[in-house]
């Protein structure tokens, strides 16, 4: 029985370790998405997506699928 406790602490203390590591790699990603400016004008709008847009990048004929 204590052979099986030592093991399930030795989990819990991976898994916190694991969790804490995961979450101080990503919390300063979800900071700064959090404090962008998303202040974008109908223009910027407009640029991007002809910029971004795949619309007739392969020619008339090209069909979607096989």
């Amino acid at each position: 029985m204590n052979r099986v406790r030592r093991l399930l602490v030795l989990l819990a203390i991976v898994l916190l370790a694991t969790a804490a590591a995961l979450t101080s790699r990503l919390a300063p990603a979800a900071l700064a998405q959090a404090a962008s400016n998303h202040n974008a004008t109908r223009a910027d709008f407009d640029r991007l997506m002809k910029e971004l847009s795949n619309w007739g990048r392969w020619g008339k004929d090209d069909q979607m699928g096989p």
